[in-house]
């Protein structure tokens, strides 16, 4: 009788570790939405640019006209 109420259907386990993980990949997307945001605030903040440094090419055209 004891080991009866122990049981747990292999379906219950799935839909357990399912929804666990959904609320994981939840809060991780929330935190890594709220680090951008606080990141681009700050950035904002100090007038930091982060593309003052970078080197930009020149657009390659090419025709083949001929």
């Amino acid at each position: 009788m004891f080991l009866q109420a122990l049981y747990i259907d292999p379906s219950a386990v799935s839909v357990l570790l399912v929804s666990i993980s959904g609320v994981a990949v939840a809060i991780g997307a929330t935190v890594v939405i709220w680090w951008r945001k606080a990141k681009k605030k700050v950035a904002s903040t100090l007038h930091l640019d982060e593309n003052a440094n970078k080197e930009v090419e020149d657009e390659l055209i090419v025709n083949d006209d001929e």
